[in-house]
């Protein structure tokens, strides 16, 4: 937590300096008892005389103070990964308190304020009642509106304006989302083939084929998403929501997408389960169904970005640009239990339950082993 640590910085200066408390106390106009009493922490020097104690020790008052308004990236990601790991298994009402008094000590840091906004709309379904979940996204919103504003990361605040809007999607505020991201589409340049050209114009090659790389990945995630939403609006076009299903299958074979972010693709494989349910196509599906399992079945945990043979360069990157590096938004058994729950605990699939291949494929998902935990996670 974000704190002042005055006192350990007097003991600290006053001692490189080979002073007695005496001395210092004689330097500033009071008594030895008053310096004892800053050094343990039992009172804090008057406000006026800041100013002379941080000029004589020659450091700035901040200095002085040791206050750290700020965690470093590091110290995110661990925040990120200990919070993560602790709504699995402590009450989320403590949990979510720990967030927020996070978010208040340090209010100035926004690339952790967006990482706390991220850990509450992940698990506001954790909460007691539809109130509280609507509530903790109006938190979240709040939180990513201040990094949108505040932020002088164009990038974060681009995020964070996203993020905003999934949260006002969310609370069924579809006007405001749509003030907010604009009631048309423009077209956007693409700056990876830019920063590549740059790159290879200082002689280095690999660095350019780096950010091609997290280019062509980044948009075929994104190619997927879209896809998927589009899904959304073709339940009543059975054409074009086969149609739509069968790209994604394409691409996703093309790209290896199970390898490289399972949790995207088990996604889209729910919704199209789903969708084929509303368009009472019961064999496409289990189809869907039985690739949901298999991805789910396959080496996922720990769930983490990652290129492959073809991406060769994309680990580096993602360490690098991504403020929690490769590390997944949630803890490995919630990811787990809900992969699960998505399937067994789903309504819509209880049309399902008199077919053999559906109950196969639920013991099949019933019966995958546990995940183990990750060096991180047997850290916290």
């Amino acid at each position: 937590m974000a704190e002042i640590n005055i006192a350990r910085t007097i003991v600290t200066k006053r001692r490189e300096k080979g002073m007695t408390q005496e001395e210092l106390a004689e330097f500033m106009g009071v008594s030895k008892a008053s310096v004892s009493k800053w050094e343990t922490g039992q009172s804090f020097p008057d406000i006026a005389l800041l100013p002379k104690l941080a000029v004589f020790f020659n450091i700035s008052i901040d200095e002085l103070m040791d206050f750290q308004p700020e965690m470093t990236q590091d110290e995110i990601r661990r925040f990120h990964r200990q919070t993560a790991s602790e709504f699995t298994c402590r009450p989320f009402s403590e949990v979510i308190e720990k967030c927020r008094r996070t978010a208040q000590a340090y209010y100035s840091c926004f690339p952790l304020l967006f990482q706390i906004g991220s850990l509450m709309i992940n698990h506001c379904s954790l909460a007691g009642s539809s109130e509280e979940s609507a509530q903790i996204l109006e938190e979240a919103a709040a939180l990513f509106r201040r990094v949108r504003i505040e932020s002088r990361d164009a990038s974060l605040a681009g995020q964070a304006l996203s993020t905003e809007a999934y949260c006002l999607i969310s609370l069924r505020r579809p006007d405001e989302a749509l003030d907010l991201l604009g009631r048309s589409s423009y077209p956007y340049p693409i700056s990876e083939p830019l920063i590549a050209s740059a790159w290879q114009m200082k002689g280095q090659p690999e660095k350019a084929a780096a950010e091609l790389q997290a280019g062509i990945y980044q948009n075929i995630i994104g190619l997927m998403n879209l896809l998927s939403s589009y899904l959304g609006l073709c339940t009543q076009k059975p054409y074009a929501f086969a149609e739509t299903y069968r790209r994604i299958c394409g691409l996703a074979e093309i790209f290896q997408i199970a390898g490289l972010n399972p949790g995207v693709l088990l996604s889209i494989y729910l919704g199209c389960a789903s969708g084929f349910l509303k368009l009472n196509d019961t064999a496409s599906a289990l189809d869907a169904l039985e690739k949901y399992v298999r991805c789910a079945s396959g080496n996922i945990f720990p769930i983490r970005l990652h290129g492959d043979e073809y991406f060769d360069l994309l680990d580096e990157w993602l360490e690098n640009h991504l403020d929690l590096g490769s590390a997944p938004p949630r803890d490995a058994a919630a990811i787990q239990h809900d992969i699960i729950s998505a399937v067994t605990e789903n309504p819509a699939f209880q049309v399902l339950d008199d077919e053999p291949l559906f109950r196969a494929l639920v013991t099949k998902l019933t019966a995958l082993p546990k995940p183990e935990r990750t060096r991180e996670e047997k850290k916290i």
